[in-house]
């Protein structure tokens, strides 16, 4: 039986970006089977009182400047939006519609995609709803559906839980009930799937 690997992430996060890039390589190597935890960001920030880098300027050059070593040490793109990215809810919504339809791996591969090597505006509807279209998806499908109050609920009640298990921040992986927080923990995660990190028992 495979090892759940969870992802709990925003596309507004560029480190969750980063780690989806690399998270399916580390599963295809171990075994594992990635579990994508869709939840919102900004109510991780509200639940537990955190504060994002950008509230501090010296704090966000420092950030925006270690993503660019991190994604040249990954070999991808990493392109920050010009323009800034303060709403993923109905990205996010879209991530349960895309959960309902089986293709959410694929959803979030397009999303992650365009935000941050194609720097697309999703956070605009109608452009959101066009790109989503000219990929092959339906995309007025996704219009309504992220209206849905089930999909509303069903981003609440994981934001929720996610605070709950210990998150303060994204992206964090839980592995074998143990959570990893930031895309410069994958090394660790891997270890964790394999039984191999050091002081962790399976």
């Amino acid at each position: 039986m495979s090892t759940p690997l969870e992802f709990f992430f925003d596309f507004g996060s560029g480190p969750s970006y980063l780690a989806s890039t690399q998270l399916p390589g580390i599963c295809a190597r171990s075994g594992a089977e990635l579990i994508y935890r869709p939840i919102l960001l900004g109510g991780v920030f509200k639940l537990t009182g955190n504060t994002p880098p950008g509230a501090v300027d010296e704090k966000m050059a420092w950030f925006i400047d270690d993503l660019k070593i991190w994604a040249a040490k990954y070999g991808v793109v990493f392109g920050f939006p010009k323009i800034g990215i303060t709403n993923t809810m109905p990205l996010m919504r879209g991530a349960y519609v895309a959960l309902d339809q089986g293709r959410l791996s694929e959803y979030c591969e397009l999303v992650f995609r365009s935000i941050w090597v194609d720097g697309v505006n999703m956070q605009d509807v109608d452009v959101f709803v066009a790109k989503l279209t000219s990929s092959g998806f339906d995309g007025e499908a996704y219009r309504n559906g992220i209206k849905r109050q089930e999909i509303k609920n069903a981003l609440i009640v994981n934001t929720q839980e996610a605070v709950e298990r210990g998150a303060f921040g994204l992206p964090t992986m839980f592995v074998c009930g143990r959570m990893f927080f930031g895309q410069d923990r994958l090394e660790f995660v891997e270890q964790a799937i394999k039984g191999e990190l050091p002081g962790m028992s399976r």
